[in-house]
């Protein structure tokens, strides 16, 4: 979705190399979708949503950390409604559990905060083309994880799907890399 938003509104342009990268992501998420049976409406809107965050930050004309400040001023309030919510009906960890699992909970947001940062910067830097491309390895830890340590199935929809996303990507880099030489 980030890489359509980026040729649709950026106008970007893809060679046929990348192109090719893009069919072939698609093919394999459609291919998942159409055994899953239905429209993962979920991973669709999320997808969405973090391709239009990328293309807001590449339109700001502010630095990074100014962009995740407002950012965070913004939310702030509705964080600290649910946190609220969640002390009141006794259903908080935080300052409850243990020292070592509030001290956790307070590093989640360091560990959120610097991929947003750092995503800031790239937003401004990189075409939106890539990032797009480049945000296919997060799922694909999640997906390693799911897998090695949860031991959730890996069917063959995810193997096609996968190796369909895998193929694209490798295609897109090579591209890139053929380019920078």
């Amino acid at each position: 979705m980030t890489v359509v938003l980026g040729v649709l509104f950026f106008k970007e342009r893809l060679n046929r190399s990348q192109i090719a990268a893009v069919v072939l992501a698609f093919s394999g998420v459609a291919y998942f979708t159409y055994d899953h049976g239905s429209l993962p409406w979920i991973s669709l809107i999320l997808g969405l949503s973090f391709a239009i965050y990328g293309s807001i930050k590449k339109t700001l004309t502010v630095s990074s950390l100014q962009g995740l400040t407002v950012e965070t001023i913004l939310i702030a309030p509705v964080a600290l409604l649910y946190l609220s919510f969640l002390f009141v009906k006794h259903e908080n960890a935080i300052f409850v559990i243990s020292p070592l699992i509030t001290f956790l909970l307070m590093m989640a947001g360091v560990v959120t905060a610097l991929p947003l940062f750092w995503f800031g910067i790239a937003a401004n830097k990189v075409p939106l083309s890539t990032i797009g491309f480049m945000q296919y390895i997060s799922p694909t830890l999640q997906l390693l994880i799911g897998i090695a340590v949860f031991g959730e199935a890996f069917t063959t929809a995810h193997v096609v799907c996968f190796c369909c996303i895998w193929a694209g990507l490798l295609l897109y880099s090579g591209d890139m890399i053929r380019r920078m030489k």
